[in-house]
């Protein structure tokens, strides 16, 4: 499952399914209906709740309740990791022994390729894919 694809919202809700389909097939695991995946995946990834305090006073007595409000999980401004050169060699590395121990892996060959791309033109000092590397906060 490639993160990209899980917080896409085109591509979430199935990638999700993967995961429950995956997940199901474990001894002691059930996990939710196929069509209840998308709903369960939008209120995962792409909201979190938020508790707020709310003061109400009746007859000089505050009490104090709790209410939720959702908020936008995937705002903010983006972050991109500052690997060294070094690193950057060594995840290259790493990811291309992947891609040729799982070259026949129709799903994961893909990405691990996207992940070396990214970070070959990382190396290289060009401009990052805004799709890969970068860790949203």
């Amino acid at each position: 499952i490639k993160y990209e694809n899980l917080i896409d919202d085109e591509n979430g809700p199935s990638e999700a399914a993967k995961i429950a389909e995956f997940l199901n097939r474990s001894d002691g695991v059930s996990t939710i209906t196929p069509q209840e995946v998308p709903c369960v995946w939008h209120g995962v990834i792409k909201y979190k709740k938020r508790r707020r305090l709310e003061e109400v006073a009746t007859n000089s007595t505050e009490v104090a309740t709790k209410s939720d409000e959702i908020q936008s999980k995937r705002g903010g401004p983006k972050y991109t990791a500052p690997y060294n050169p070094t690193q950057l060699k060594d995840l290259i590395q790493v990811l291309t022994q992947l891609l040729e121990r799982y070259r026949d892996d129709k799903d994961l060959a893909p990405i691990l390729v996207s992940y070396i791309d990214e970070a070959a033109r990382r190396s290289n000092g060009e401009n990052e894919d805004e799709n890969t590397l970068v860790i949203e906060s």
